[in-house]
């Protein structure tokens, strides 16, 4: 996963992992922009998830 500071700056790393590890990740991008917003996020908020089998 590759993110701008607009989430990184709200949620910290094991955040992120513990979201993404739910399994669905289309919902866990949301979830992961969502919680940024609640706690304030105002700048441009940028995710993406590669996944690899």
């Amino acid at each position: 996963m590759f993110c701008t500071d607009g989430l990184s700056n709200h949620l910290n790393p094991e955040e992120i992992k513990d979201v993404i590890a739910r399994g669905n990740l289309e919902q866990g991008l949301y979830t992961l922009l969502n919680m940024a917003l609640d706690r304030g996020g105002l700048d441009n908020i940028t995710m993406v998830l590669i996944e690899m089998d």
